[in-house]
């Protein structure tokens, strides 16, 4: 995070975040700019959502010390580093639950797109097998002309076992078309769960934007205001104990 938004500024940790997120390939309805994203990745991971609330409390904290006008540089600091700990700890525990919950999450929308069928499918399994070897050393243009077929036949196993090669292959355009051509609503709807899983590249960028900076004294000095109205509150209480002692 940075040391504006540490000092209680007006920039936004998803606004940051989405300004350098690759956003190549990111093709889901209702998401056109980085903000949208990261948005949408805080809804399908909770995680993110505390990794915020912990930037924010860090936040306040930070700005707490700078509205107080009657603490020392030293106290300042002191509390300051305090607060950063605490975050800091905080922060590398829900970064590493994020993580996990990124990893699970991918290995069973991958099953779900890309895998064998369920136990239970002999045949299907079978036939999906055989299918994904008969593609192995298709090219893309192959791939594509193999979805356009199985989805003109129905032949599921076939559909599927493009969609895996092309997945394997990085074929991003034609897993695409058989999902949002040719697949099935479940289908659609675990392809648009897997584009909300971002990628580990901007996994970083998004959970580095929530990521507490100590702050230095520059951000903990009170402004001019606070200064005068902590001496006049200081002498204000000298005057009535001097009086309380007559």
């Amino acid at each position: 995070m940075t040391e504006e938004i540490m000092a209680g500024g007006t920039s936004d940790p998803r606004a940051m975040a989405g300004f350098e997120l690759d956003m190549s390939g990111l093709s889901i309805p209702g998401i056109e700019t980085g903000t949208d994203y990261v948005d949408l990745v805080a809804s399908q991971f909770p995680p993110l959502g505390l990794i915020a609330d912990n930037s924010r409390t860090y936040a306040s904290g930070i700005d707490a010390i700078r509205r107080n006008g009657h603490m020392s540089e030293d106290e300042r600091l002191d509390r300051a580093e305090e607060l950063h700990n605490a975050a800091e700890t905080r922060y590398v525990e829900l970064v590493a639950a994020m993580q996990a919950e990124r990893t699970e999450r991918l290995s069973y929308l991958d099953d779900a797109l890309f895998g064998s069928p369920g136990h239970g499918f002999a045949e299907e399994q079978g036939g999906f097998r055989s299918s994904l070897l008969n593609l192995a050393g298709a090219d893309e243009q192959k791939l594509q002309d193999t979805v356009e077929i199985a989805g003109f036949t129905g032949d599921k196993q076939l559909l599927r076992a493009a969609r895996a090669m092309a997945h394997i292959r990085g074929h991003d355009s034609v897993v695409e078309s058989s999902v949002l051509k040719h697949g099935s609503a479940y289908d659609q709807e675990r392809y648009v769960e897997r584009l909300a899983v971002p990628t580990e590249g901007n996994l970083g960028v998004i959970v580095g934007a929530y990521a507490p900076a100590r702050a230095n004294l520059t951000l903990l000095t009170p402004d001019h205001e606070t200064t005068q109205a902590a001496e006049q509150e200081d002498r204000a209480r000298a005057i009535r104990r001097e009086r309380n002692r007559r």
